[in-house]
């Protein structure tokens, strides 16, 4: 579409996409869209076939601010449930590493570290 996807304009060349889980269904179907440097993410979910907004932040995602150009995310299962439904968001060469555990649908902190995770330190 021309105008983005889900609501989401995707009008800036720093735009960030990654495949989700969103409701916890086994199905990695939603898209979880972010804006690194402007703090920006949102989740377009697909309800048959047709993206939905069903998430919007203006203040980053389950604490973490992506306030910076270089940040990164990717889609986990924290917990181990057979769901790639939470996040791991990390800012490469700062030594930022996180886990924004979704919970119903809200992204909320479920791990934090400045020196990096499990012994890599992120930064170079």
């Amino acid at each position: 579409s021309r105008n983005g996807v889900g609501g989401f304009d995707l009008r800036e060349d720093r735009d960030k996409v990654i495949a989700i889980d969103y409701r916890g269904t086994g199905q990695q179907k939603d898209l979880f869209i972010y804006r690194p440097g402007a703090r920006v993410a949102w989740v377009a979910e697909n309800l048959d076939g047709d993206f939905v907004r069903a998430y919007e932040s203006k203040n980053g995602v389950g604490g973490f601010d992506l306030r910076e150009d270089r940040d990164k995310v990717i889609a986990i299962d924290y917990r181990g449930t057979g769901q790639q439904k939470d996040l791991f968001i990390y800012r490469p060469g700062a030594g930022v590493a996180w886990v924004a555990e979704n919970l119903d649908g809200d992204f909320v902190k479920a791990y934090e570290s400045r020196n990096g995770v499990g012994g890599f330190d992120l930064r170079d």
